[in-house]
């Protein structure tokens, strides 16, 4: 019998969070499909990868498992090194790793490197999540989305996106969104791995460098739960859409009904459960104030 390692503290409470919130968000675990962790050498995720792989026999297989590294040549050298302790730790662990290699050419957008680099990362995520079927992980987590809500909140975009970073949006999988980043560098000292420590996000060129270094502490400073209870209004909202999407999806699907030819066995399903539910008004209440009435058909001449 295989025996798993056994998992620390800071181990068992992030994987146990992961799976809670995946299962809040309705997605099926284990989950079958490949998956891809998209990792950039930085803690949070080398803190990702190595978690699912090692402890994450509830949310993955680890046959399932391959890494994926974008280097952007942003920093030279830099960027080289992170690509190869990316590798050699896929090596150490027997896992498969795919390297992509970019270069956002500026000089042909009026766009930030930022989101130069955004648009050519999703295309590699949508590229290959489709040419192998699989879901993309990202180790986005709660100071992440806690300064994507403060973000959109002053942008003035917090109306069309009130959920900040989703927990699933088409093939990415966001599952560290409760987890504080001092978590997971907890994490990576308690199972003895060190990461790279990317430059840039100390360049308060950056916005969201600006947000993290200058107007968070000072948030939490003067609200010292202030993250926390961003991610919990971010995570609710996401769940009130999902919930809304859901009923939509019902209702729409009642209405196709109409056109459907029923057999008499389905119509007698229907009646018996018409009759185990609905009150003496021969009335099936449905959400947003939908109701479905049964009615006698009046016999004609």
């Amino acid at each position: 019998m295989r025996r798993y390692p056994k998992v620390g503290y800071f181990g068992g409470k992030i994987i146990r969070n992961v799976i809670a919130l995946l299962r809040m968000r309705g997605i099926q675990l284990p989950i079958t499909s490949h998956i891809l962790i998209a990792c950039s050498g930085g803690a949070d995720s080398i803190a990702l990868a190595h978690l699912l792989v090692h402890f994450g026999r509830h949310v993955i297989k680890r046959s399932n498992c391959s890494i994926l590294h974008i280097n952007h040549h942003w920093r030279d050298a830099d960027a080289d090194r992170d690509e190869a302790f990316v590798v050699a730790c896929a090596n150490d662990w027997q896992i498969p790793v795919q390297v992509m290699h970019l270069n956002p050419n500026q000089s042909k957008t009026d766009q930030s490197l930022e989101a130069v680099a955004r648009q050519c990362r999703k295309r590699i995520f949508r590229e290959l999540a489709l040419q192998k079927q699989a879901s993309i992980f990202t180790a986005h987590h709660a100071d992440d989305l806690a300064e994507t809500m403060i973000w959109r909140l002053f942008t003035g975009r917090a109306m069309s996106h009130g959920g900040g970073v989703l927990i699933k949006n088409s093939n990415e999988i966001r599952p560290l969104l409760r987890i504080r980043k001092n978590m997971l560098k907890a994490y990576l000292q308690e199972v003895g791995l060190p990461w790279c420590e990317d430059s840039t996000n100390q360049d308060l060129r950056f916005l969201r460098s600006r947000l993290r270094k200058c107007l968070m502490p000072v948030l939490e400073e003067i609200f010292p739960r202030s993250v926390e209870h961003l991610v919990e209004v971010a995570l609710k909202i996401q769940c009130q859409d999902n919930e809304a999407r859901s009923v939509n999806n019902s209702q729409e699907d009642l209405f196709d009904m109409r056109t459907v030819r029923l057999s008499k066995v389905h119509w007698q399903m229907l009646k018996t459960i018409f009759e185990s539910h609905c009150d003496g008004t021969k009335q099936f209440v449905l959400p947003n104030g939908w109701r479905l009435v049964h009615e006698k058909q009046k016999a004609t001449n």
